[in-house]
């Protein structure tokens, strides 16, 4: 178990990193062909788009992955893909059906800029249903290495083809919402295919039962989606109604720079668990459970912590290389959305026992809760110190949500932190960042003035002081040694030995 645990986190890895490497490709193009207040706008359609899956079907993504195996081990997946396929066809026509009505009636009420942009955002909404809903099926199969090429070619995808419809067709700021439908449509027809692998779909294998089972697991997750959606999009509309399209503009490109960094490791976690706890659970019970959901606790801590810190300290010129001059205010979020990112991680991994247990409703309760807390903090901060009232009220809002999961899971799933790890991996993460800090002020890396050649090296440099200064503490703080890292990559060593809690 432990062994498969750490090669699955590597055979996912490269859907994080490579689709990662997007913002650093992306920002410096987009950012200098629209200017914030076109951005802006873009941010706000995307927001739609993604409030309508977490609304209508992420829900039915989590039965998805959820139910798979239970089919499985009765030998009914012709069921089972005929109901998801029903659920996703109603639901995100229903979704899209009632945003459509809402547009037509409130069209006074829109800008002229924004109105097209929503119509799209609709389009994609349909489409990215599909898609995610295939994909969750994907992961439940296990065949991760389909899941990273489909998810490389959606990513990669859509950076050429907007490129194209802007370069090509003079479509404009529309184009980031096109490319993104049309990359997902692609690998949607194949994967409709690919995933059933010869098992029937038919309108009589759709049952009642089966139904209620998908729907009753997916509705209070679907809910608590909405809410999740509120932490995540809401304080844009926030920042709109209090500073303008200007300020979205800024505060949504240095959050993707942040986000999607963290998001290169916090994801792994949010992909790779699912399966592996869901069947421990189903064939094993709680303690391998419990086991595993330690192990991953603890590689959680020693990867992220110092990523955290590192963009903490390496915002400022981060933002300066990729991003255009006019967006260059926005590297003061850049810390705070990262600590937020990493915290919206650890609230994933602590809410499994509500996920495994199915006492779903928990996870809606408590990110309401923390939206609530994310709303009250961002309607009192953004009219006074703008889009940093927002970076503040999601780091507060993520680190709330993480300890209302946690509590939540404890009766069905308790996750044992490992102390030691997590208070080594801010002791080393704390000295690297002073380290860090101190090369930046030496190098004079800080200067808003400073040339793209400078700022290159001071990240490079930073990044590979922090590295070696990190993995020394760790090894003299008996994290892990040299010889048993080694052997853990041949795959030789027990993961529990070189990588689980040592109290």
């Amino acid at each position: 178990m432990q062994k498969r645990i750490f090669k699955d986190l590597l055979t996912y890895l490269p859907a994080k990193l490579l689709p990662a490497l997007t913002a650093i490709i992306t920002v410096p193009i987009f950012t200098r062909l629209f200017s914030p207040d076109e951005y802006g706008n873009y941010i706000l359609a995307f927001g739609l788009a993604e409030f309508l899956y977490a609304a209508g079907v992420t829900g039915l993504a989590s039965s998805a992955m959820r139910f798979y195996a239970n089919y499985e081990v009765k030998s009914d997946l012709s069921k089972y893909f005929s109901s998801m396929f029903a659920s996703t066809g109603l639901m995100s026509l229903l979704a899209a059906a009632i945003a459509a009505l809402g547009l037509v009636l409130l069209r006074s009420k829109i800008d002229d800029q924004l109105y097209p942009l929503l119509w799209v955002a609709i389009a994609l909404f349909v489409v990215e249903s599909w898609f995610n809903i295939l994909m969750q099926i994907l992961r439940a199969e296990e065949r991760g290495k389909w899941y990273t090429a489909i998810e490389l070619f959606n990513r990669y995808g859509t950076v050429v083809i907007s490129l194209l419809l802007v370069w090509l067709l003079s479509v404009g700021v529309s184009s980031l919402l096109w490319g993104q439908v049309i990359a997902m449509a692609i690998p949607v027809l194949l994967l409709l295919r690919m995933t059933r692998r010869g098992v029937p779909v038919k309108a009589t294998s759709v049952t009642t039962p089966d139904l209620k089972i998908m729907f009753m697991y997916a509705l209070p997750l679907s809910l608590g989606n909405v809410a999740a959606w509120g932490l995540r999009l809401a304080d844009r509309y926030i920042i709109k109604i209090f500073e303008g399209s200007y300020e979205v503009g800024l505060y949504g490109v240095s959050y993707n720079i942040s986000a999607r960094s963290i998001e290169l490791l916090v994801g792994l976690f949010l992909l790779v668990p699912a399966p592996i706890l869901f069947r421990l659970w189903e064939e094993k019970g709680r303690e391998e459970t419990e086991h595993a959901i330690t192990i991953f606790a603890r590689v959680f801590f020693v990867l992220v912590i110092p990523a955290v810190v590192g963009l903490w300290v390496l915002a400022q010129p981060m933002v300066g290389i990729l991003a255009d001059e006019e967006y260059f205010e926005g590297y003061k979020a850049v810390g705070l959305v990262a600590a937020g990112t990493a915290a919206f991680g650890l609230s994933q991994l602590a809410s499994y026992g509500t996920l495994v247990s199915n006492n779903t409703r928990w996870i809606a309760i408590n990110q309401f809760i923390a939206v609530a807390i994310s709303l009250a903090l961002n309607f009192l901060l953004v009219p006074h110190i703008g889009f940093m009232g927002a970076a503040w009220a999601a780091m507060v809002s993520f680190i709330a949500l993480s300890v209302l999961q946690a509590r939540s899971s404890a009766r069905y799933l308790t996750l044992r932190l490992p102390w030691r790890s997590l208070a080594n991996s801010v002791a080393a993460s704390a000295v690297m960042g002073v380290a860090v800090w101190g090369l930046v002020q030496l190098l004079n890396g800080y200067d808003r003035d400073a040339s793209t050649i400078l700022r290159a090296v001071v990240i490079l440099a930073g990044a590979g002081l922090g590295a070696v200064i990190y993995g020394l503490l760790l090894w003299l703080l008996g994290e892990f040694t040299p010889g048993k890292f080694r052997e853990l990559l041949s795959g030789d060593a027990n993961i529990t030995e070189a990588l689980a809690s040592s109290e």
